[in-house]
């Protein structure tokens, strides 16, 4: 921070962009939140314009809604549209795959296996903000293997709402620590298989690869937001002190 802004104050529109995008899907700024174009400007110490450059950047990116000399608002996460969300990356993730082995060059493979040790690394350190970023790194190498640029933009869109999607449902509660490391774990395996697969050119073992791993990050977000979040408070008796816990 400096001077009460932001880090890297007056860096630039691409700061600007860069660190709007970081705090959009870590949920710092949480769906629906108003982002104020003059706030922004004393924020970060830049002209309106680039501001306002960076707003638009986020709205194709389908980050943010843009309001009529208003600024913007970040993009709600409708959990209407989820059943959507997940059919659109379905189709995405395994066609990438599909082409990825079809099509890569050794520099992809090299690309890809490097992504997928960062991911390795991340999950073995334990952050969750690392964790998402390598992950989402490890399949847009994938997405560029494929080599086809219409497709990996819709990809790419879909992946950022996948960080979005991670952080409402996993970031919620401590008490599903022991799920998120097993789910994390059948992600390094699938990742070791995808890219086994891509380096062998075996793309029906690419795409079945990536729809099975869909599918568990479908079930495991079904799961999370199912769950009550009661669930983990005790309720205790008044008259025990606070020691004991009623039963039902």
């Amino acid at each position: 921070m400096d001077g009460g802004g932001r880090r890297g104050k007056g860096m630039g529109g691409n700061f600007v962009y860069a660190d709007l995008r970081a705090r959009i899907l870590s949920l710092e700024l949480a769906p629906g939140t108003h982002l104020d174009e003059a706030g922004l400007v004393e924020d970060y110490g830049v002209s309106r314009t680039l501001v306002r450059e960076a707003l638009i950047r986020l709205g194709s990116s389908g980050l943010a809604v843009l309001l009529p000399n208003r600024g913007a608002r970040v993009a709600p996460i409708e959990v209407a549209g989820l059943s959507e969300f997940f059919e659109a990356l379905d189709l995405c993730e395994r066609s990438v795959a599909h082409w990825a082995a079809l099509r890569r060059q050794e520099a992809d493979v090299e690309a890809i296996s490097c992504a997928r040790r960062a991911f390795e690394a991340a999950a073995a350190s334990g952050g969750s903000a690392e964790l998402n970023t390598a992950n989402l790194a490890f399949h847009l190498a994938i997405a560029r293997a494929a080599d086809n640029s219409h497709i990996a933009g819709a990809y790419a869109r879909l992946l950022e709402e996948e960080v979005r999607v991670r952080w409402l449902s996993f970031g919620v509660s401590s008490s599903a620590a022991g799920a998120a490391e097993e789910h994390t774990a059948r992600a390094v395996a699938d990742h070791r298989a995808l890219e086994t697969a891509i380096r062998d050119g075996d793309a029906i073992a690419s795409q079945e690869t990536a729809a099975a791993h869909v599918l568990r990050f479908r079930d495991r977000v079904i799961a999370s937001l199912g769950s009550r979040l009661s669930d983990a408070i005790p309720i205790v008796s008044p008259a025990s002190g606070g020691g004991a816990t009623l039963a039902g």
